[in-house]
């Protein structure tokens, strides 16, 4: 049965590839039902899109109908853009597990000095975002299982959060992963944390 396979990379994969979905910021729960109704709602033509978000569209075409994701909800969904900084967030629940997803890079020139200020710059304006991110969005959760996921630029933020994550936090943290994104400089690098 599916739902006999435990959780594992391709799940926090799908979580990290969702997180691309062109939806306005919105608080509160979704379920999945709910979010492919509003992602529906602001479907681009496939040529006003980047790849990732053709890619999130297809993942959850996939798991529309599966059982194993029929009870994952969404919260606290961001997706901002200002002149500091390109930022996108998404926190993802599901058995007992909470996945948090930071966005990559979009195509946006802003989303792109942000990816050239992680070589030169430590934290930047987005890494605070992540870090501010993961603290309100877990600080109160009983959940024992959280994973900090993210795709490029998104995998650098869930390796800075998590690693300037409370204690209280860090302890629940079963997992980092990011998934073909930059690591960090050198002074970050060695540090304890």
């Amino acid at each position: 049965k599916v739902m006999d396979v435990h959780w594992n990379n391709l799940d926090n994969l799908l979580c990290a590839i969702l997180v691309y979905i062109p939806l306005e910021t919105f608080s509160g729960k979704k379920s999945l039902k709910e979010f492919i109704v509003e992602s529906e709602k602001v479907k681009p033509v496939p040529e006003q899109t980047g790849e990732m978000a053709r890619t999130a569209y297809l993942a959850l075409d996939i798991i529309k109908n599966s059982a194993r994701y029929k009870n994952m909800t969404f919260s606290n969904f961001i997706n901002l853009k200002t002149d500091n900084t390109q930022f996108g967030a998404v926190t993802i629940r599901m058995s007992g597990k909470t996945v948090v997803s930071y966005k990559g890079t979009d195509s946006s020139i802003i989303g792109w000095i942000e990816n050239f200020r992680v070589t030169y710059s430590y934290p930047t304006f987005t890494h605070n975002l992540a870090i501010e991110y993961l603290k309100t969005n877990t600080h109160k959760l009983s959940d024992t299982e959280i994973y900090v996921v993210g795709h490029s630029k998104g995998g650098n933020l869930a390796l800075v959060s998590a690693m300037e994550a409370s204690q209280n936090i860090f302890k629940k943290i079963k997992q980092v992963y990011n998934f073909d994104g930059p690591g960090l400089r050198k002074e970050q690098f060695e540090r304890d944390e």
